[in-house]
C-alpha cells in the first residue's frame, strides 16, 4: 500500500495467504476497513489500522456486485440475493431478494437508499428509522 502524501509504500499489513486470489477490494468510507471479494465465495474485512482479519464471510453462489455505504452498511448481492450487514457492528441488517442477473448495485452518499437493478428491473430501497423493514420503490426509467 502506498501513503498518497509520500507516494512510498507503507505496509500496513499483509493479506493472509489463505485470502487467496484477490477479485475486488474496497475501503470503507473512513479508511479503518479493506473490504476483500475473492474467487471462492469469501468475502474478507480487514481492519487497516490492526492489520488484523476483522470478519469473514461465506457465500454458497459467487458474490456478482457490492457495495459499502458511508454509514457503514455493506450490500453483497449475487444469485438472486443481496444480504445488507453492517461492518462495525458484524451484524446482518437485512436480506433483499430479486429475479434475474445482478447488473448494478449502489448506495445513496448517505447511505439512506440501495438501488439494485437487474437489467429490466430496477428498484430502490429506502431505508427509514427501521433498518430492517426497507421500503421497496420500483423505478421505471
Amino acid at each position: 500500500m502506498y501513503t498518497v502524501e509520500r507516494g512510498r509504500e507503507r505496509i500496513f499489513f499483509r493479506f493472509p495467504s489463505k485470502v487467496g486470489r484477490v477479485r475486488d477490494l474496497i475501503f470503507s468510507s473512513d479508511g479503518k476497513f479493506l473490504i476483500l471479494m475473492n474467487w471462492a465465495k469469501e468475502v474478507w474485512v480487514i481492519e487497516v489500522g490492526v492489520g488484523s482479519e476483522w470478519d469473514r464471510l461465506y457465500f454458497v453462489k459467487p458474490v456478482s456486485r457490492w457495495a459499502l455505504s458511508s454509514d457503514g452498511k455493506l450490500a453483497i448481492g449475487g444469485e438472486g440475493l443481496v444480504r445488507v450487514l453492517d461492518v462495525e457492528s458484524k451484524g446482518e441488517l437485512v436480506h433483499l431478494t430479486y429475479e434475474g442477473p445482478l447488473r448494478a448495485l449502489a448506495f445513496s452518499f448517505d447511505g439512506k437508499f440501495l438501488g439494485l437493478s437487474t437489467g429490466n428491473r430496477s428498484r430502490i430501497f429506502s431505508f427509514g428509522e427501521d433498518v430492517k423493514q426497507p421500503i421497496c420503490r420500483k423505478v421505471g426509467f
